[in-house]
């Protein structure tokens, strides 16, 4: 009993100190949308803008330095090879794209190309070969920095829009309900079957030449494991738009996109949760430099950055804590039960299909779908009680949340 009570007060104790933030924003004096966040090394990073400007940032995205082009173009695409030489693309209103280079760290951009059409993407593998990717189903090859282009069969006549490549033979292409795959550069682009048709393919982030996912329009993301012979749907907690994804490595990844919100996996996909993060609109584009620290950006200038790979800190978790849900036994040995004092809350708040059970860490380590009541009301034929069996669980303090409310129990 005394190791007990002490291992309570240590708990306590521990719940009660503050945690690094999670999400925290960041007000950079703009008002227009940023469409693109990207790091060159752990230092330097740009962030692309609607509004002819682009922004760089030498320390890690604390101070930004303002780059104006000095016309109405909007910049959707960036890459760079090493910290001198990047390319830039960005399209007028007239529907002509601009293709710039910078070999001096991006002090001087050049126009070394016109494309009479909208790029939506470029990437250079090294000095000399790199892709533009046409929104109206074109894919442009250079072998020589960009100066000159040869066009490729895409073989789709399906709007393209986000493009990974990995060596100068392997890559992928993926667009409107389309998924493509080249080994030869580009000479032969081969359609993957998405299982997912009719709807954007927004980002495709590329780990290795096997491991790869996709996030949709629809709020889908998709894996594959074998290269993208196959690609599979994974959970889906989301029923809006997302436009960016990121994997650090195969377990931890984030999308965001419509509404704000992020998402976030720590078992490479097979599930995912909401970090929360200030209350933002439309974010773009999301990009971590190390597991810890990470940058989003959205419309009317929104900038979000993490030094904890976003997770919710404990105080965080504490504020959440709601009157309309109790958990019992608490501490609890073999299981819980979770009882809802607001009809808005039974079975579920809407749109909620599952109970999630998160650690100290902000880590998802149990989701519970909504079934096996233990009590029945007996009057609407709804859950007052939902058992939830949580003996696999370690000892510790766990929070568990259904929709926006959280509640917490100790696990002896």
């Amino acid at each position: 009993m005394k190791g007990t009570i002490i291992l309570i007060f240590l708990i306590l104790c521990f719940t009660n100190t503050k945690t690094h933030s999670k999400w925290t924003i960041s007000d950079l004096g703009y008002n227009i949308a940023f469409n693109k966040v990207y790091f060159v090394d752990p230092n330097t990073g740009w962030i692309l803008t609607n509004s002819g400007i682009i922004l760089k940032t030498t320390d890690q995205g604390e101070n930004w330095e303002e780059i104006d082009f000095n016309e109405n173009i909007q910049f959707i695409s960036i890459s760079f090879i090493d910290n001198k030489t990047g390319w830039l693309i960005g399209y007028r209103q007239n529907g002509y794209s601009n293709l710039y280079k910078t070999t001096n760290e991006g002090a001087d951009w050049q126009i070394i190309k016109i494309f009479n059409e909208i790029i939506v993407s470029i990437y250079f593998i090294d000095s000399q070969t790199g892709w533009a990717i046409g929104l109206s189903s074109s894919i442009y090859y250079s072998n020589d920095g960009g100066n000159s282009w040869i066009a490729q069969n895409s073989q789709t006549s399906s709007y393209l829009i986000s493009s990974e490549f990995l060596t100068s033979t392997l890559g992928w292409v993926v667009g409107v309900g389309v998924i493509l795959k080249t080994t030869d550069g580009g000479n032969i682009w081969i359609d993957q079957n998405s299982p997912i048709i009719n709807k954007s393919l927004n980002s495709i982030y590329m780990l290795d030449s096997l491991t790869g996912w996709i996030c949709a329009g629809d709020g889908s993301i998709l894996k594959t494991t074998d290269s993208g012979e196959n690609w599979f749907k994974q959970e889906k907690i989301f029923d809006r738009r997302l436009v960016s994804i990121f994997f650090f490595d195969n377990q931890k990844g984030w999308s965001v996109g419509d509404s704000g919100k992020i998402l976030h996996t720590t078992n490479g996909g097979d599930s995912w949760s909401f970090q929360h993060n200030p209350d933002v609109n439309h974010l773009n584009s999301i990009f971590f430099i190390n597991s810890d620290i990470g940058f989003c950006v959205g419309l009317n200038g929104t900038f979000l950055k993490t030094t904890n790979g976003g997770y919710t800190s404990i105080e965080d978790y504490v504020k959440l804590e709601n009157k309309f849900i109790s958990i019992s036994p608490n501490p609890a040995g073999e299981y819980i039960e979770i009882a809802f004092s607001s009809p808005r809350l039974k079975p579920w708040v809407a749109g909620v299909d599952a109970i999630k059970i998160y650690n100290l860490l902000g880590e998802c380590v149990l989701s519970v779908a909504q079934t096996f009541p233990s009590v029945d009301s007996g009057q609407t034929g709804m859950s007052d009680l939902l058992r939830i069996d949580v003996s696999g669980l370690p000892s510790g303090v766990y929070f568990v949340r259904v929709g926006d409310w959280v509640g917490r129990f100790l696990k002896i």
